[in-house]
């Protein structure tokens, strides 16, 4: 059978489509452990593969479930349509959760191995897992649900004794330039990493900023002084 005559709005389309995004992310994921220079001499492929794996895997992943869905779809519009939002309706808040923990991945901090703290958790990330990670504090290990970290305030540290990539949100009528002027002039975080800053909401704001060692606390007074009102959702 020539794979060419194979229909993609069939059963047997849906299957072989499935396997071909199988073998292919095989394949991507054993490329991409070929990414050093020892193996890779080419300077742009060298430049290629120096983004994280996870970016690329969960890049290709997202894809992959893209082309299903809509090839699922095609099978039988009406059918497989109403199957989906079914399933959408019934599982949303797991399907919520995996994607809070996509977004949480796409920060280039969350590696294994960093620290994560927040008032609710610590820890060190030792997995990521669809829904959650597993973090180690001394002797304890537990699963933190992605969607416990979606409006917590959050800090990444190297090591214990590090600066932290520090996650806030707060709320504040400012603009997001004003909100940037205000973090400018602030003594407790180091300016010579860039600021960033997304509206998440009606006045409402995260702030990722890395704060000096041991200056969290005076780093949320800083902000409440200045009325960037620490809030979380």
């Amino acid at each position: 059978m020539n794979l060419l005559d194979i229909q993609l709005n069939t059963w047997l389309g849906f299957t072989y489509s499935f396997l071909i995004l199988f073998f292919l992310r095989l394949i991507l994921k054993s490329i991409l452990k070929l990414r050093s220079k020892k193996y890779i001499k080419n300077s742009v492929l060298i430049k290629l593969f120096s983004f994280r794996k996870d970016y690329l895997l969960m890049l290709f992943d997202f894809i992959a479930v893209l082309i299903l869905l809509l090839e699922f779809i095609s099978i039988n519009y009406l059918l497989h349509t109403i199957f989906l939002v079914f399933v959408l309706g019934v599982f949303y808040g797991t399907i919520k959760t995996i994607l809070i923990g996509f977004v949480f991945r796409l920060n280039p901090f969350a590696k294994k191995g960093v620290y994560l703290e927040s008032e609710l958790f610590r820890g060190k990330i030792l997995n990521f897992l669809t829904t959650g990670i597993v973090l180690q504090d001394g002797d304890n290990r537990r699963m933190v649900s992605y969607k416990l970290l979606h409006g917590t305030n959050y800090a990444f540290k190297f090591d214990k004794n590090h600066h932290s990539r520090q996650v806030i949100f707060v709320s504040s009528d400012f603009s997001k330039d004003e909100i940037i002027n205000v973090l400018f002039q602030c003594p407790f975080i180091d300016n010579n990493i860039p600021v960033e800053v997304f509206k998440t909401g009606e006045r409402e704001w995260s702030l990722n900023c890395v704060v000096k060692s041991n200056m969290q606390d005076d780093f949320k007074n800083f902000l409440t002084s200045n009325n960037l009102i620490n809030v979380i959702k």
